[in-house]
């Protein structure tokens, strides 16, 4: 939190009618019983080794119990409306008067701090008073650009009167971006979206699209601009009608892939015919159009590779340094998916397969082979890979916003439940960029390939600028659970608001956590089974949820325990800065503005609990799988500064 050593200034004469700074007492002005407040260096010591996330948790939590002042609270909102700069002064704990600030809106405040080192409380108060503006908490972090700034160039010059073709517009990142496109740039020449009809008429499913909370804020003449063909990713030449093929190639300068298969573990049948041979099949529709090709992977393609993951795509080496082969890996998975047994069969080969090269599961191991044979057979095809990490809650445009059950949404759940050790590589990245962000950068990525300008890849990530490790994302999760059970008045409820998640050890978790507590729950069951035969088990209910706790985990090990991956994001933030000032507002790439405490306590958890946890409860599991919802969006919360 940014703050520099000030002196009070001067309460100003309330006779005079104008003032520049209206200095506000926390205690005297605002508070109904001042009493209610201890000032902050009588607990400062007590707080010692409180992380710093924990210690603003406590200070809303707090700050929501004030009794305000109706006079002193509107004095504030007038000086507000005048245009004054009011300075909220306080003695209190400053995590509670952070909070008073935010709530009624006042962007500095003055106060004494607690000395924070590594985001954790030493218990001492620093000297000074502190005058701190909300709006620097989250300083903007350097950015150190790879080789040579490029020269000026415009994202709106570029895709001025340009005709895209979009497949996978109905997915998650799709409705985001087409949104975006519409609404930022009404100079594109026209979008066509290639959408999987499911037996409509695909004008009738882009209606329904169009129907999502998403597109709200979009003009109704440039909805109305977007025409929608049949078409399907898996299918021999797209599944395209003969008249779409010729329209789509005679008025398309730019194909985008949004499409995969997302699921870890799926059909490989699937996941090849949409991760692999999809991107090929839109490739050789961009060299039949004479257009360009932006392909959207995964930064997860790299696998078992440790440190930092540059932006590069080398596709003749697997993570672990083997040879690879990428062509002869695809005709092995199409053999097995011809010859091989079941489903269940099918899915272990392939997913053992993937271990054995370096990738953790089926999804990142066709992902990668996508992307390295599109790079191999692009031939005179302007060409450009766009690898997001994990893609969550919008949180910059229509904050709060998500559709289905994304990456984080099984963990999160089963850390708002009685579940309570998770098995986490602490200092291990959680590599999360909101999705409105992601769209931004994809933006500026199509503009640069079209303006010939755009690297091979692009990674758009957060990891090595504004790093979230996975002990501050189980804490933080914890936090926002408990903030939202607090409020509840069941005994559940009343639970749950005091009981929190930690993250633990693999050897903890395997001895003291869930696999243990199966183990002796399935022992009981079957003791109980052999003394009482044909009654159902009396723990099966608890032997079933522990179960599908161990196999949601180890679904996710290699994400929690294994490998230190740091995204590299170097080259959207080069075609960033080479933008004009004007365009840097208009498409602005920033994840160091990102303030993760407040995106994960007021944003993304809440956008879970509301869109996500009802499908994962129906369900009965907490697997990932693509689903498509329309989605109401929720209440704007406070979160990352734009």
């Amino acid at each position: 939190m940014a703050g520099d050593p000030v002196t009070l200034p001067e309460r100003p004469d309330p006779a005079a009618r104008v003032f520049r700074t209206e200095p506000v007492s926390l205690e005297r002005d605002l508070l109904l019983d001042p009493g209610d407040l201890a000032p902050g260096r009588h607990v400062s010591r007590r707080l010692a080794g409180t992380s710093e996330d924990r210690l603003r948790w406590r200070g809303e939590a707090i700050a929501e119990t004030l009794c305000l002042n109706p006079d002193g609270v509107t004095r504030v909102r007038e000086a507000l409306r005048a245009g004054h700069v009011v300075v909220l002064e306080s003695d209190a704990f400053e995590p509670v008067v952070r909070a008073v600030a935010r709530r009624l809106s006042i962007d500095r405040y003055v106060c004494r701090r607690v000395e924070i080192r590594d985001g954790k409380a030493t218990g001492r108060v620093l000297p000074d008073l502190h005058l701190v503006r909300l709006d620097e908490a989250t300083r903007p972090a350097p950015v150190f650009l790879s080789g040579a700034v490029p020269a000026p160039w415009s994202v709106r010059d570029a895709l001025a009167g340009q005709r895209i073709l979009i497949s996978g517009a109905t997915g998650f990142i799709g409705k985001v971006w087409l949104a975006q496109l519409l609404s930022q740039l009404p100079e594109l020449g026209g979008v066509t979206l290639m959408l999987r009809a499911r037996g409509q008429d695909p004008e009738a499913r882009l209606a329904q699209m169009i129907a999502s909370p998403v597109f709200a804020e979009v003009p109704a003449d440039a909805r109305a601009a977007v025409r929608a063909v049949a078409g399907d990713l898996a299918r021999p030449d797209l599944g395209l009608s003969g008249d779409d093929r010729r329209h789509v190639v005679e008025s398309t300068d730019l194909v985008i892939n949004c499409a995969g298969l997302t699921e870890f573990n799926p059909d490989p049948r699937d996941a090849l015919a949409v991760n692999v041979d999809g991107p090929l099949r839109l490739l050789e529709l961009a060299r039949e159009a004479g257009a360009a090709f932006l392909h959207v992977s995964t930064c997860f393609v790299a696998g078992g590779r440790e440190g930092r993951v540059a932006e590069t795509l080398d596709g003749t080496r697997t993570p672990f340094g083997l040879p690879l082969d990428a062509t002869a890996e695809r005709e092995r998975l199409a053999r097995q998916s011809v010859e091989g047994p079941r489903r269940r069969e099918l899915v272990r080969l392939a997913r053992d397969r993937a271990r054995e090269l370096g990738w953790p599961n089926v999804y990142t191991f066709t992902k990668s082979l996508g992307e390295t044979l599109v790079a191999e057979r692009r031939g005179d095809v302007p060409l450009a890979i766009a690898r997001p990490a994990i893609v969550e809650t919008s949180a910059f445009s229509s904050p709060g916003w998500n559709e289905g059950i994304n990456t984080s949404a099984p963990l999160a759940h089963l850390l708002g439940t009685a579940f309570r050790q998770l098995p986490v590589n602490e200092r291990k990245r959680l590599d999360v960029i909101p999705v409105d962000l992601l769209c931004r950068g994809m933006t500026i990525v199509a503009a640069a390939l079209l303006e010939g300008r755009a690297p091979l890849v692009t990674q758009l990530a957060t990891s090595a600028t504004n790093p979230l490790n996975l002990e501050r994302a189980v804490e933080l999760t914890a936090l926002a659970h408990r903030r939202f059970y607090r409020q509840g008045r069941t005994w559940r409820e009343r639970v749950l608001g005091r009981l929190e998640a930690t993250p633990v050890s693999r050897a903890r978790y395997e001895n003291l956590s869930a696999p243990r507590q199966l183990a002796i729950v399935r022992g009981l069951n079957r003791a109980i089974a052999a003394v009482t035969p044909g009654r159902r088990a009396p723990l099966a209910s608890v032997e079933k949820r522990l179960r599908r706790a161990t196999e949601l985990i180890e679904l996710y090990e290699p994400f929690l325990l294994d490998h230190e991956p740091v995204f590299e994001a170097d080259h959207v933030a080069t075609l960033f800065h080479a933008l004009s000032e004007e365009e840097q507002v208009r498409f602005p790439w920033n994840p160091e503005a990102i303030d993760w405490y407040d995106y994960w306590i007021h944003v993304h958890i809440p956008a879970l609990r509301r869109w996500a946890y009802p499908l994962i409860e129906r369900r009965g599991s907490g697997r990932p799988k693509p689903v498509e919802t329309s989605r109401e969006k929720p209440a704007t919360p406070a979160g990352v500064k734009t």
